[in-house]
């Protein structure tokens, strides 16, 4: 599970969670293997779970982060993983002013 912030010109952007990469790049590791996957003891994805997502403002009303929580009960308890990814500062204003004027972030 990765999530990824992208300005409209910003093709790479900034990723939070945990995989994808290929031979030259990694992608995010904000967790890891024995945490999260196929039968692991916080969450494991042969089973459902929730995701939530928390845009992040400062005093001053400015965008400056995403949380992405996940967490899932399980029959002995429940677990729960979080990470957070800053915004770059050259983009505070434009996803501020985005979000401000109503625009939907696009899950997929």
């Amino acid at each position: 599970f990765a999530s990824t912030l992208h300005r409209h010109d910003d093709r790479a952007g900034v990723s939070i969670g945990y995989g994808g990469g290929a031979a030259i790049w990694s992608g995010p590791r904000d967790f890891d293997s024995a945490q999260y996957g196929p039968g692991r003891p916080c969450i494991d994805t042969n089973w459902p779970f929730q995701v939530e997502v928390s845009f992040l403002l400062a005093d001053d009303s400015t965008f400056f982060a995403m949380d992405v929580r996940l967490s899932q009960v399980h029959g002995d308890g429940s677990c729960e993983l979080l990470a957070t990814q800053a915004v770059l500062p050259e983009s505070v204003k434009e996803f501020t002013a985005a979000l401000t004027t109503g625009m939907t972030p696009v899950i997929s």
